[in-house]
């Protein structure tokens, strides 16, 4: 993603595929980049979200028995430099050491690794090309903090494998993931890409199925915006009230600021708002309840 202007097709294919939290890789706002994006319904199971590096990102969220951490990042190319490699997966392994045992922990992202077909702990035994030295960094990270690659453990045709084609369709790759600590692996129902993704990328768009219960919380009754009946201000006794009581309190202050001024209209506004409530009506015979 190299524009900001992007961010709406990003929203828009979420709510096409029901994607509720959207990992992003090479995020160009700034150098290189990840992050995350969630519905706005999750925003009360949200504990805590912290960029560890321009190429790591974390979020935590409250689930209704363990926490979920996700780990979303953007590893370096292939083609890097085995120091930049280093540095990248150092900074990984501190980071996912320090999520708690007990978390269900999800780690994403383009790792431009290519895991390789001879399955080993971590890969299932559906995957697509021959490992390459991300492919071998990814599988010792993954045997370190016990994850598995969720995209090899389900049986799907090659199409919806792949996560890269080539400018000429001439070479296709599996070399975007999302892993799974092993303890949660069962929660995790199914990952698979989406060609017909509108991305704007040269990526295609890989989900994953995971049964968790985040707990989200209702926003509790009373704090919700109360209904004014501003039809009220329209009778000439409580209209004369309201400006009487609006006189009073700015002339009772001198030399007074724009957002003093704001908050006086505010506070004799809600105090007179309490007498002007809108009633709610009965659907069955029109009248007010």
């Amino acid at each position: 993603m190299r524009e900001q202007t992007k961010l709406a097709q990003m929203e828009k294919e979420m709510n096409r595929y029901g994607i509720k939290i959207f990992g992003l890789s090479g995020v160009r706002w700034r150098e290189h980049g990840a992050g995350i994006i969630i519905k706005k319904a999750l925003k009360t199971a949200l504990l805590a979200w912290k960029p560890i590096s321009n190429r790591i990102m974390t979020v935590c969220f409250r689930s209704r028995i363990n926490n979920t951490t996700i780990v979303q990042c953007y590893v370096p190319a292939e083609i890097s430099e085995d120091e930049i490699k280093d540095e990248f997966y150092e900074q990984i392994t501190a980071t996912l050491s320090d999520v708690p045992k007990s978390d269900i922990l999800i780690l994403m992202g383009d790792f431009d690794a290519k895991v390789g077909s001879k399955p080993w702990p971590a890969v299932g035994g559906h995957v697509m090309g021959v490992r390459n030295n991300n492919g071998e960094r990814l599988k010792e990270t993954c045997e370190q903090h016990d994850l598995v690659v969720g995209g090899t453990i389900f049986p799907h045709k090659s199409i919806y494998k792949y996560t890269w084609v080539s400018p000429i369709y001439t070479t296709k790759n599996q070399i975007d993931h999302i892993c799974i600590r092993r303890r949660w692996v069962k929660s995790m129902l199914d990952v698979r890409t989406w060609r017909s993704a509108d991305a704007q990328s040269d990526r295609m768009l890989v989900t994953a199925d995971i049964r968790i219960k985040l707990a989200t919380r209702n926003a509790p009754a009373n704090s919700r915006r109360k209904r004014i009946c501003v039809q009220k201000l329209k009778s000439g006794d409580t209209k004369e009230e309201f400006v009487i009581n609006i006189q009073q309190a700015v002339n009772s202050q001198q030399n007074m600021s724009h957002k003093q001024i704001r908050d006086v209209y505010r506070r004799v506004g809600g105090d007179h708002g309490r007498n002007m409530g809108c009633h709610r009506r009965n659907k069955e015979n029109g009248q007010e309840r």
